[in-house]
């Protein structure tokens, strides 16, 4: 029952190091994999919904403020310069780069439906958690050992993200 709080929880946060460690955990325990999938998907849509509910109360609370704006003229820019489409590429990639909660609260400016935003993060945090789950397969069979693997899971993400945090400066030149 523990483990399945912990499911609930890591799949509402969305946060890699800890989810791919529990994840791995309950699936090296037996756990049923479609149960893990429904649950993530169900707090995956719960996200959506109160984070994009969330920025549209922000929106029409603040409709003059500066953050507003700045979105407002980044979407129109966006949507001069890719056309809808291209609008609709760009919710898709950052979904999948972005947590899903900071994602939906961000789009809820954006001049789309709620149906569509929610569609295309619902699809890209989807396409997310299936590379998660590629990513510990492709551990738990090079790494048999649990300890060795969970260490891995943990760590990767983490080392990852110093590495990009630590690589961003030299692309902000271009």
């Amino acid at each position: 029952m523990r483990l399945w709080l912990l499911i609930i929880a890591v799949s509402l946060t969305q946060e890699l190091a800890s989810s791919n460690a529990v994840f791995l955990t309950a699936y090296q325990s037996g756990y049923p994999l479609i149960a893990i999938h429904i649950v993530y998907a169900l707090c995956t849509i719960f996200d959506i919904v109160v984070f994009y509910a969330l920025g549209m109360w922000v929106h029409r609370k603040f409709p003059h403020s500066r953050i507003i704006a700045w979105v407002q003229k980044f979407s129109h820019e966006l949507e001069v310069r890719a056309g809808v489409l291209g609008h609709r590429a760009a919710i898709f990639l950052i979904g999948i780069l972005n947590f899903t909660q900071l994602s939906a609260f961000a789009f809820a400016w954006l001049p789309f439906r709620f149906r569509e935003i929610a569609l295309i993060l619902f699809i890209s945090d989807m396409v997310a958690y299936a590379l998660q789950w590629m990513f510990l397969f492709g551990v738990q069979y090079l790494f048999p050992s649990r300890t060795v693997a969970f260490a891995l899971i943990v760590i990767l993400p983490l080392v990852g993200f110093s590495l990009l945090r630590f690589l961003k400066e030299p692309f902000e030149r271009f």
